[in-house]
């Protein structure tokens, strides 16, 4: 699309893509850089995916929420499947 993680251009384009306002996105990702700090960047709530026994090793930004299993996706997307 023209620009990489974690230019928030890529997260920008594809909600312009998707015709969707950056608030009702929540980006998941296991990348303090490139997921977490673009999408924040660029307006989105952020989830990391921790799937190691690790704590979250970036501090200049934080998610806004820290998952370990996928399903607890639920929380934010009941019908999620």
């Amino acid at each position: 699309i023209g620009f990489a993680k974690p230019d928030p251009s890529f997260f920008k384009k594809a909600l312009a893509n998707l015709h969707l306002p950056a608030f009702t996105v929540l980006c998941v990702g296991d990348s303090p850089v490139a997921d977490i700090e673009g999408g924040s960047l660029a307006g989105l709530d952020t989830c990391w995916y921790l799937h190691t026994a690790e704590k979250y090793p970036y501090n200049k930004i934080q998610p806004d929420y820290i998952i370990s299993d996928l399903n607890d996706l639920r929380i934010f997307a009941p019908d999620f499947s």
